[in-house]
């Protein structure tokens, strides 16, 4: 869902790529949504107060907050439902403006091989369609299925495309590709796509499809200066799998 958002966004967007409500509306939306989640706290402590009056014989009174109850039940759903997408606008704008501001992640690499080494080191192992493979433990995640590729590319875009398909084919739960894609030197194009790519794994996740299973974290490498760029996420989100696959990055190839 998050991947149609920002497809076609050029280099030089702009905030008004996403303004698709004005700020004055999105406010008044949110507000409303808020008085929906208030709203619906008000109706569960009714309805326990109603079950109380019941339980005690006092029919009248416990029938009067059953009608508050309904009452305030109906808004509570109305003014969640009429409103609940303007928070998520809200939201995804708000990472989105985050992740557009922020430089790509710039990693000093070698070469493909010792790359591969690198996470054979950190007890990775080699599977026969080319993927390193590792499978770990996280407390916030149960176990990851993390898997690494590391290939020469022509087209990023069909890397990833080919990549993607063949790690559908797997139907592990949560899982996290990190794709080392090596070319002979990378454009601003190229940049441009790894970044949006990297901006939609993160709002998807974050906020659209919150119980999403697998994510993919591309790196652009430049074979000759033996350099790589990556959307890093960042220290302060852990709970995500793409979090999860940028500390890997991180832990076997060392920070910036």
């Amino acid at each position: 869902m998050g991947n149609k958002l920002i497809k076609k966004k050029k280099a030089t967007s702009s905030n008004a790529d996403y303004d698709e409500w004005d700020d004055k509306t999105i406010r008044k939306r949110k507000n409303c949504f808020i008085l929906g989640i208030v709203s619906a706290l008000i109706a569960i402590t009714l309805l326990i107060f109603c079950f109380i009056l019941l339980s005690k014989g006092k029919q009248e009174f416990g029938l009067a907050v059953l009608v508050g109850w309904i009452i305030t039940a109906i808004l509570a759903v109305v003014l969640i439902y009429k409103n609940v997408a303007y928070v998520i606008h809200y939201e995804a704008t708000k990472m989105y403006k985050k992740y557009e501001n922020q430089e790509l992640c710039e990693i000093a690499l070698s070469d493909a091989n010792s790359i591969k080494q690198k996470f054979l080191n950190y007890k990775f192992e080699a599977q026969a369609d080319g993927l390193l493979f590792r499978k770990k433990f996280s407390p916030l995640k149960d176990f990851i299925s993390y898997y690494v590729s590391v290939s020469e590319a022509k087209d990023i875009k069909n890397l990833l495309k080919r990549q993607l398909d063949h790690i559908n084919t797997k139907k592990t739960s949560n899982s996290c590709l990190i794709i080392f894609a090596y070319m002979d030197e990378i454009s601003e194009e190229t940049k441009i796509f790894v970044k949006n790519h990297g901006m939609n794994m993160i709002v998807s996740e974050e906020v659209f499809e919150t119980c999403t299973q697998t994510t993919v974290i591309l790196v652009a490498v430049d074979k000759q200066r033996q350099k790589g760029w990556y959307v890093d996420i960042g220290k302060k989100k852990k709970l995500s799998l793409y979090s999860h696959g940028c500390r890997l990055i991180r832990k076997c190839l060392g920070s910036i």
